[in-house]
């Protein structure tokens, strides 16, 4: 469950793998959405992965940390990230790339982060990307929609060069040439994709679309993935839930 954030009061602090196309792309929404109260400065690279992450976590709080219900999430942030000490942080997000390439990958412990970082305001949301960040930019056609992003797949074998592959086929170079219009698009083509992968449906209109938003399950998508890519021959839906940020913020913000 997310929580809503559509809240003045709220003070969000947004957690990201690397310090290049996260960093450019919050900023960027945030840009877009001015409604959202997320400030740059609490926008922090933890400049590692979901699986170090996984082991910080391991080190501090013992191998079963994720079904413990005494951690503070909040704590821990503070002494990686002193400069947040004090602030009084209200929502915390996580956004880290899937690392189904990474040999410490281990599918029953990305659902069980999945289920830990479940909610912003308890113990933070963690959205992952499928296979990475790249994929807020994987649409082949311009002007949008991209139909075909409902099937597009990264097979196992070829995670490595994902990347490569993007700036091979995408028509979306340039993040700072995004206004509020193509967001809101590339949001759309997401939470269609996730529906997708969940429950096989794809094509849905607007009430049913700001439904799907309301309901997301990030667990789901994850063992959904975990299952078509549990082979050398499988294959990932390429996915970018992190821009569900924007949704999970104000769903209205899909259509305004």
């Amino acid at each position: 469950m997310v929580s809503s954030m559509y809240n003045e009061g709220r003070n969000i602090l947004l957690i990201v793998e690397g310090a290049d196309d996260e960093v450019n792309l919050f900023k960027k929404i945030i840009q877009c959405f001015p409604e959202i109260k997320l400030r740059p400065e609490n926008i922090l690279v933890y400049n590692t992965n979901l699986w170090v992450l996984n082991e910080d976590l391991t080190k501090e709080f013992g191998e079963k940390w994720h079904d413990s219900d005494d951690i503070d999430f909040r704590v821990f942030c503070e002494s990686k990230f002193p400069e947040i000490i004090g602030k009084k942080i209200t929502d915390i997000f996580l956004v880290f790339d899937y690392e189904r390439q990474d040999p410490r990958f281990d599918a029953t412990k990305l659902e069980s982060l999945c289920a830990f970082f479940n909610d912003s305001v308890e113990n933070g949301q963690l959205y992952i990307n499928y296979p990475m960040i790249e994929s807020y930019r994987h649409l082949n056609k311009k002007p949008l929609p991209d139909d075909d992003y409902k099937e597009r797949k990264c097979s196992v074998s070829d995670i490595k060069q994902y990347k490569h592959t993007v700036g091979l086929e995408t028509k979306f170079h340039d993040y700072r040439k995004f206004d509020r219009e193509t967001i809101q698009s590339i949001i759309k083509h997401n939470l269609k994709k996730a529906s997708y992968i969940t429950s096989g449906i794809y094509e849905m209109d607007e009430e049913n679309l700001m439904s799907a938003a309301r309901n997301i399950s990030y667990i789901a998508i994850a063992q959904k993935q975990n299952g078509y890519s549990a082979t050398a021959l499988g294959f990932i839906f390429v996915l970018c839930t992190c821009v569900m940020f924007v949704t999970d913020y104000n769903v209205k913000l899909l259509i305004n």
